[in-house]
């Protein structure tokens, strides 16, 4: 069977069974990844019986949901294969189970997200002495960006460096849970990837839920084999899985030229960047000038995909793929077309901030189309509208990883006097470094966001807004006729964003679609939950 991906190292030593098959694996890689290398690239169907395939490896679009040993709807991103692992990927129901108990404990600091934002801010504050619990749904910290390490040796976190491992040997950290959402008194609801609930109540939240990306959403956007530019990164950084055929790589922003030096590190064949920014200017050279580092990094990128020979086509949009991922490209300047045919597709429109426990947990909500749309307000140490509750990093509008260091350290002093205690000068001089430098880094990040916004073309009647419900644009045009305009009143004529990902992936396209200019709003629990991981309990 002729496959899509390909592992960086021959290192399979286990096996496990897919539909009765059984396939090698690596132990510990994801079972979706082991599933990709085999060639397997339906994960079931959606309602309407389309093939449904990964589309973000992060948890959040629920599109490789199989039954993983009896746990129905198991994300196989999500989790690690071992030896004898069974998968089902389609007609399968969850197993019964005999109720257990739920965990209830209670910690100083509840810090959500162990990414730079979250590591940093977590560290900070277990260095000078309080309790602190740090929450994350991945198997290590290190967040999206750096997967599987726990390094803020950079940027605002290396003031720390003479207390780094003692600081990180107090945190209470609690790998591979999700935050269901966040209930009055501080409590945050969670469940492990057992689907196992567990209560946990802090006097302080601090939400550093990173970003999600924005889908580009054209004819053939989930087809399998059609992945976020995320995605890609997460499967080489994480599984060692790369793309076995040429891969052809489209959206806007900065993400798009680091996943493709990432590939081409990597050996991958990389038939195209498609970017719809244009060349940069020189309000974005003198912007990137002024942010230490993001100029070299910004050529080195450019130097490095020239030299290998990749195509960089800039003022192209992907226009549609077709069956075979015959993949479409439009010069924006002429509107001629041109078709590729390629192994994979990466393809999204940039970052937008992960609101999602911010808003459930009642913070106000701002827009900024250069903070990626919606994102926390906070005031200058990062403290939302709910007392106690601090945003931090890209959940307060994306600015990169430097400036979520920078936000990780100053919310800890903030932490540490509201809890009457003295922030020590160590961390003093930290915080004061890193406001200027997150000043120059959110600068940059303001004048980027402008130059790479994709332009929003229009999306054929019969493209798919919600993978979940399989809900065209079509469906949707004829709900607004009906003048049901609004979040609430598409979703209840159309069951868009009504299914496992609650709306998570197609916001963006739905609010588009809809002509929606309302906030989000988000109801507890935030991820499906089986119905046993909390009990009855005599609370």
């Amino acid at each position: 069977m002729s496959t899509r991906f390909r592992r960086l190292q021959d290192s399979a030593d286990i096996e496990i069974s897919v539909d009765g098959r059984a396939i090698p694996a690596r132990r510990g890689e994801s079972v979706a990844a082991t599933m990709m290398a085999a060639g397997i690239d339906g994960f079931g169907a959606d309602p309407a019986g389309n093939p449904r395939g990964p589309a973000c490896m992060m948890g959040s679009c629920f599109q490789c949901a199989c039954a993983i040993d009896g746990v129905a709807d198991a994300r196989a991103c999500r989790v690690p294969a071992e030896a004898g692992l069974s998968v089902v990927t389609t007609g399968a129901r969850a197993s019964p189970r005999d109720p257990q108990p739920v965990r209830e404990d209670s910690t100083g600091v509840a810090v959500v997200g162990a990414g730079p934002a979250g590591g940093a801010c977590a560290l900070a504050l277990a260095a000078e002495g309080l309790r602190v619990t740090l929450i994350d749904d991945n198997a290590e910290a290190g967040g999206q960006i750096w997967r599987k390490r726990f390094d803020v040796e950079l940027g605002g976190g290396a003031w720390l460096r003479g207390r780094r491992d003692a600081a990180k040997a107090a945190i209470d950290h609690r790998k591979g849970v999700e935050v269901l959402g966040h209930r009055p008194g501080h409590e945050l609801w969670l469940a492990d990837r057992d689907g196992r609930g567990a209560i946990l109540k802090s006097k302080t939240l601090v939400v550093a839920t990173g970003a999600l990306e924005v889908p580009n959403v054209v004819p053939g956007w989930t087809l399998p084999g059609v992945l976020h530019l995320g995605a890609l990164q997460v499967l080489a950084k994480a599984d060692g899985l790369v793309p076995a055929g040429p891969v052809l790589l489209a959206g806007a922003g900065p993400l798009l030229y680091v996943v493709a030096d990432d590939l081409r590190a990597r050996g991958v064949a990389i038939a195209a960047v498609v970017d719809a920014a244009p060349f940069p200017g020189w309000d974005v050279v003198s912007a990137l000038m002024n942010a230490p580092g993001l100029l070299q990094q910004a050529i080195g990128f450019e130097w490095r995909l020239r030299r290998a020979g990749i195509p960089i086509l800039r003022r192209h949009v992907l226009d549609r793929i077709d069956e075979g991922l015959r993949a479409t490209i439009r010069n924006l300047a002429n509107g001629r077309t041109h078709t590729r045919e390629v192994a994979v597709v990466g393809a999204s429109l940039g970052l937008r901030p992960n609101v999602e426990l911010a808003g459930q947990a009642g913070c106000e909500l701002a827009h900024d189309p250069a903070l990626g749309g919606w994102h926390a307000r906070v005031d200058g140490s990062g403290e939302t509208s709910v007392n106690d509750v601090y945003a931090i990093g890209e959940a307060r509008g994306i600015g990169g990883s430097e400036a979520a260091l920078c936000d990780g350290v100053i919310a800890a002093a903030a932490i540490v006097e509201r809890a009457g205690k003295t922030p020590s000068a160590e961390l003093a001089r930290a915080v004061a470094a890193a406001r200027l430098r997150r000043e120059r880094f959110m600068r940059a990040a303001r004048v980027l966001a402008g130059w790479s916004k994709a332009p929003a073309l229009s999306i054929p009647d019969g493209t798919i807004l919600c993978r979940c419900e399989a809900v065209a644009a079509g469906t949707l045009a004829r709900a607004t006729d009906l003048e049901l305009t609004g979040p609430r009143e598409a979703k209840l004529a159309s069951r868009a964003g009504m299914g496992f990902c609650q709306g998570r992936t197609c916001h963006p396209a739905l609010a588009r679609a809809s002509g929606s200019a309302a906030a989000p709003s988000f109801r507890f629990p935030l991820r499906p939950v089986r119905a046993d991981a909390f009990p009855p309990m005599d609370r």
